[in-house]
């Protein structure tokens, strides 16, 4: 994931400046239960505001989505229903 995209975003996405936090909390070993749906959240929120994005927007994206993929490669509602 290109995290300097997210950090060029951050200015102009708060969430994305607590999504950082929240990864940077998690690599020093204090578990963020609350990162897949804060991650799900803001791609649902980024991709909802339409095509008009600038290019730091669109690589934001990207790089959200490869996160998502690396850190959550199986959605959380499919561990549920694996486990029932």
């Amino acid at each position: 994931a290109d995290i300097v995209a997210l950090q060029r975003t951050r200015a102009t996405s708060p969430a994305i400046g607590t999504l950082l936090r929240e990864l940077a909390g998690g690599l020093r070993g204090r578990p963020v239960p609350s990162l897949p749906a804060r991650l799900e959240g803001l791609l649902s929120s980024l991709l909802a505001t339409g095509a008009d994005r600038s290019a730091d927007e669109r690589r934001a994206i990207a790089a959200l989505v490869g996160l998502r993929r690396n850190l959550l490669p199986v959605r959380p509602e499919a561990h549920a229903g694996a486990a029932a």
